[in-house]
């Protein structure tokens, strides 16, 4: 790894990145935490954790953004984060979002395009709905868009046949190795 994703781990860790400012809206709720260093973004309903900046979530987000270069899609706006480191390491030539919720796109998307310099489209849509129509192509893909780890891997499973033709290069889904050792760990204590 260069030098560049070390010191990306160090301020991500640090939480040296920007964070949105707070909002409650629509079943949505981004708050912050007491040293206003770490937030969470939450589903109101069930009072869920949608996204937020700690440490396994940042891990998992550098990982991806390392890997990403050229016209980058990414699946899941979130608390812009992703999108933010990268644009800190240069690598992209402009990042595509798609995100299904237009009361994240409102409250996150403007203040990421103030705290970032690469070229941004937002596009509200399902991610299965974009990845089925879409005539774009891609150079790579990071997608983070599951509500449960439960669900994940077929999830992803269904994200990678629908990006085949459509991103050329590197596929990162969040937490995809976790998830993996995790259902085999599963799978093996069964028996």
């Amino acid at each position: 790894m260069s030098n560049k994703y070390h010191k990306l781990m160090y301020d991500c860790m640090a939480q040296n990145f920007p964070i949105p400012p707070t909002f409650e809206e629509k079943g949505w709720e981004l708050i912050h935490h007491k040293d206003k260093k770490l937030c969470q973004l939450h589903t109101c309903h069930g009072f869920k954790v949608w996204m937020g900046n700690g440490h396994n979530e940042v891990y998992d987000m550098a990982y991806g953004a390392a890997r990403m270069h050229g016209h980058c899609l990414v699946l899941g706006l979130g608390i812009g984060l992703v999108v933010q480191m990268i644009d800190y390491l240069n690598i992209c030539t402009k990042v595509t979002i798609v995100e299904h919720s237009p009361t994240v796109i409102k409250n996150i998307f403007p203040w990421l395009e103030s705290v970032t310099s690469i070229p941004l489209e937002v596009i509200e849509s399902d991610d299965i709905d974009f990845l089925t129509n879409t005539k774009d192509k891609f150079n790579t893909m990071y997608a983070d868009t599951w509500e449960k780890c439960t669900d994940a891997l077929e999830k992803i499973k269904q994200l990678k046949a629908l990006s085949k033709d459509i991103v050329k290069g590197k596929k990162v889904y969040w937490a995809e190795q976790e998830l993996k050792a995790h259902k085999k760990r599963e799978y093996n204590s069964y028996y």
